[in-house]
């Protein structure tokens, strides 16, 4: 018996920068990607995914309160925030909140998709 391909939900509000990873990604999972976060709940209430990558171009309240429904939604779940303009404040509670790692943008592409990697092998 196969395993089951990984499920892999990329969340962010400009797409064609996610482009390369998207196509590195899609070859080894099910790649399920989502302009903005408006349509997020449903798809969490739905399927089950192994990774969730959240790009979001400032990181508010807003973002932590996204990232509480997320992780109740989906406990088991890794989730990596992507995020143009780092507040330190919010970060650390976003660490406490339970997110796996934390890129700055301009993301570097290879790297993400290495740590992404390196999570679902360890999940």
């Amino acid at each position: 018996m196969t395993e089951a391909p990984a499920r892999i939900l990329l969340c962010c509000e400009n797409l064609s920068e996610m482009g390369p990873i998207a196509l590195a990604l899609a070859e080894k999972s099910i790649l399920t990607l989502v302009r903005g976060v408006r349509d997020l709940a449903p798809l969490l209430a739905e399927c089950r995914y192994q990774i969730i990558t959240l790009c979001v171009r400032k990181q508010t309240e807003e973002t932590l309160s996204l990232l509480r429904q997320m992780i109740k939604l989906s406990p088991k779940t890794c989730i990596v925030l992507v995020n143009g303009h780092p507040n330190q404040e919010l970060l650390h509670e976003a660490f406490q909140l339970g997110i796996k790692d934390f890129f700055p943008a301009p993301v570097n592409q290879g790297l993400l998709i290495e740590r992404i990697e390196h999570l679902l092998s360890s999940a």
